[in-house]
């Protein structure tokens, strides 16, 4: 039987998709909205609309070039853009009247033609393929090609419970297929396809789900057993649970952020984490980082940034990201690094990381922070994570000390 798409299905991926693009919402809140404002609980209905909302969200540049729509001047047909879709996969097209008059001959000779042109084969935005290519070469559309490839699970196992080996048996008892990843020491990578969410163990705090890639910026902070630790900008704590693993729930960690709502979430999971040594505070102006100043053995700055390294996961970033909205991010990463690294203590060692694939958010950051401050740091080492070398989202790590 082949691949196609039912009616209330089709008005499902409309919807979410529709509202990613015209109000710029996430792929993924989107859909789990969809889903319960609509009552949604059949498995395959639910995999259907979530994974076809997310390839359109994806495509959307080829698929909107295809119809000579992009960019987006007059209202968009969306169900002639998931017909398109659904011919490029080899899927039939069902029977409905926004659908009739697609040709398929066409579609497939427009793709054709337009495969020619790397930013619109690999629907990407002009800006971003650009400075893409400057930064990586001949590499940028190897690059463009694993980002456009859905994200794989990975796990991060919680020492203060478990191992990761032990994870894995019980995972597999569960019916979790998985496996060990030979970069990231806690971490596992989902291989079936069952919701690692339902697991027992996920609902003791066994592990958290957290990017490979992710998993090492904790680790590039070196930290130790009984060491003072700040992550700064800890959203809703998956570094910090891993630190505090690391350091074998001994020392102390502050984790803070500007925002209550993920100060709160922080909490739960550190409560169900058994992380201990943790505490939560919320920044509410200059003077909660003044008063801390080199206060710290290490520094995790884990920068707001573009979110380019999680395109794959994040699809519709391509679509509300631009010039102008980077341009800020960077000047808040200057912000931030300052500020932050002031934390630090004498001799101690700070990690600036991004979810950033651009050179201007990661080294040239860097670069221009160790310029302003005239000696007073350095830079140990870094690294970029890039999912094509990789296999995980990218990310960005410097490791820098303060000398005084």
């Amino acid at each position: 039987m082949a691949n196609t798409v039912t009616e209330l299905q089709a008005k499902h991926i409309v919807d979410i998709v529709s509202k990613v693009i015209e109000k710029g919402f996430p792929v993924d809140k989107t859909i789990h909205f969809q889903f319960k404002n609509n009552r949604i609980t059949d498995e395959y209905d639910r995999s259907i609309v979530a994974s076809v909302s997310y390839e359109l969200v994806r495509w959307w540049r080829l698929l909107c070039e295809i119809d000579n729509n992009f960019p987006v001047v007059h209202d968009v047909n969306y169900y002639k853009v998931l017909a398109s879709w659904l011919i490029l996969n080899k899927w039939d097209i069902p029977s409905l009247a926004p659908m009739r008059g697609v040709n398929a001959q066409y579609v497939l000779q427009q793709y054709e033609s337009l495969s020619a042109f790397r930013k619109i084969k690999f629907s990407m935005p002009d800006w971003f393929d650009q400075k893409g290519f400057l930064a990586y070469g001949a590499e940028w559309e190897t690059e463009l090609e694993a980002i456009n490839k859905q994200a794989p699970i990975f796990i991060r196992t919680n020492r203060l419970k478990t191992k990761p080996a032990d994870l894995s048996v019980l995972l597999k008892k569960e019916g979790f297929d998985n496996e060990t990843v030979e970069k990231a020491p806690d971490a596992l990578k989902i291989t079936g396809k069952a919701n690692i969410f339902d697991s027992k163990y996920y609902k003791d705090g066994y592990f958290e789900i957290q990017d490979a890639g992710s998993q090492l910026i904790s680790m590039f902070l070196d930290v130790k057993p009984g060491m003072r630790v700040v992550d700064t900008c800890a959203g809703n704590g998956g570094k910090t649970l891993h630190l505090a693993s690391l350091m074998q729930n001994k020392g102390k960690i502050v984790a803070m952020d500007t925002q209550e709502e993920k100060i709160s979430t922080l909490k739960s999971r550190v409560a169900k984490a058994g992380a201990d040594i943790v505490e939560a505070r919320l920044i509410e102006g200059t003077k909660s980082t003044k008063r801390l100043s080199q206060s710290f053995d290490r520094v995790l700055i884990d920068s707001p940034c573009s979110g380019s390294g999680t395109i794959r996961r994040n699809p519709e970033i391509k679509w509300q990201m631009n010039l102008q909205r980077l341009e800020k991010i960077k000047n808040i990463q200057n912000i931030v690094l300052k500020n932050y690294a002031n934390m630090a203590k004498p001799g101690g060692l700070i990690v600036y990381a991004t979810c950033s694939i651009l050179p201007e958010e990661n080294h040239e950051r860097v670069e221009a922070f160790l310029e302003s401050q005239k000696g007073a740091y350095e830079l140990v080492k870094e690294q970029q994570i890039t999912t094509s070398q990789n296999g995980f989202d990218g990310f960005y790590m410097a490791q820098i000390r303060r000398l005084k």
